[in-house]
């Protein structure tokens, strides 16, 4: 993996994507504000285009078992399935140690979090069922489209103007029967 993680690093360099210096080195040396289990959250409010920034924690890429490319690839195929989230690509930022972090960002979405049974019945709505394979985390499969729902947990979802806005969940593609 650290490998696959140095050739991304290596593809954003040619690519000359770009934070500025002051949010690469904050991100290097000071944890921001908010953080869960993958990444640090920064909310760019301010601007017209408010956006969310997503750092991974250095060489951890999503759920463990995740290499940098599929952390990338469930976040392209959120912002196929959902493309309001404007989810985009950022950078790669690396510490001095050596060890890469993924920049993703999204719009930011205002609103208040759903509750367990809103999310669930915004879910099994869209013709998605519960899902119990031994995973930690709240997830749906709809075998007919083919994908699974990771980490549904209401924390992960915003409500805006009455309907349920992904923030944070981990979509998978699956064989069809």
């Amino acid at each position: 993996m650290a490998e696959e993680a140095q050739s991304l690093f290596q593809f954003a360099c040619s690519l000359g994507l770009g934070l500025p210096e002051r949010v690469k080195e904050s991100a290097r040396s000071n944890p921001f504000p908010l953080s869960g289990s993958e990444h640090r959250v920064f909310f760019n409010v301010r601007s017209a285009d408010a956006r969310v920034l997503k750092i991974t924690f250095p060489d951890k890429f999503g759920r463990r078992e995740h290499t940098p490319f599929q952390y990338l690839e469930r976040w392209s195929l959120m912002g196929r399935l959902v493309p309001a989230t404007g989810v985009k690509f950022e950078d790669c930022i690396m510490s001095l140690a050596g060890t890469v972090s993924i920049v993703m960002s999204m719009q930011f979405f205002k609103g208040p979090h759903p509750s367990s049974l809103e999310a669930h019945n915004f879910i099994t709505d869209l013709g998605f069922e519960l899902l119990s394979d031994g995973s930690t985390t709240l997830d749906y499969i709809d075998l007919g489209r083919g994908l699974i729902l990771r980490d549904c947990h209401p924390k992960n979802w915003i409500k805006v103007d009455g309907a349920l806005v992904p923030i944070d969940i981990i979509p998978e593609v699956v064989a069809r029967p």
